[in-house]
């Protein structure tokens, strides 16, 4: 797939949330910025045969964006962590990685029509038997999530329940 036709397909996924945000412009939006710092000694930071040691730097700005409103309720919390070794010059160099953890609820026509939606950027191991070193990326791919999902929920009475839910999942490293 292309990178073009990806952004599409997210622009597309993500719209509904674009509509459901349109009603609610006044209302408050949390927005805090973060940033994390560390220094950390090790003796041996990119585990390997070949010992490196010295001062590995991390900064991760990022920021947390919340809202709770009565028909929408919106969690987001992203930071870009760079990763800095003191052989940078080495090939493996310096790292930058995204984190993102984002959740929507939204009830788009009052007791009826609602949607559900997440994101999520995180790495994980490629193999359970590889590095676990939290530096390097040798053992370790970038995940990218999407979930959309529309549906539908009325109430008939006491009689009856209808739901009807459609669920988009992609999964892309």
């Amino acid at each position: 797939m292309t990178t073009t036709m990806a952004k599409r397909r997210y622009a597309f996924i993500l719209a509904p949330l674009a509509l459901t945000l349109a009603p609610n412009v006044g209302a408050a939006w949390k927005f805090t910025p973060t940033v994390d710092a560390t220094a950390t000694f090790s003796d041996n930071y990119r585990h390997s045969i070949d010992a490196h040691s010295g001062f590995v730097t991390e900064l991760a700005p990022g920021f947390i964006l919340a809202h709770r409103g009565p028909r929408i309720t919106a969690n987001a919390l992203y930071k870009l962590r760079y990763v800095n070794f003191p052989d940078s010059r080495n090939s493996d160099g310096d790292s930058t990685r995204s984190e993102l953890a984002a959740t929507v609820r939204a009830n788009l026509i009052n007791e009826l029509l609602y949607f559900d939606g997440n994101a999520s950027i995180s790495d994980q191991p490629i193999s359970e038997f590889g590095s676990r070193s939290g530096y390097t990326r040798e053992n370790q791919t970038s995940v990218k999530s999407v979930r959309a999902s529309p549906y539908l929920r009325h109430r008939f009475g006491r009689s009856a329940d209808f739901n009807a839910r459609y669920t988009y999942d992609n999964v892309d490293t």
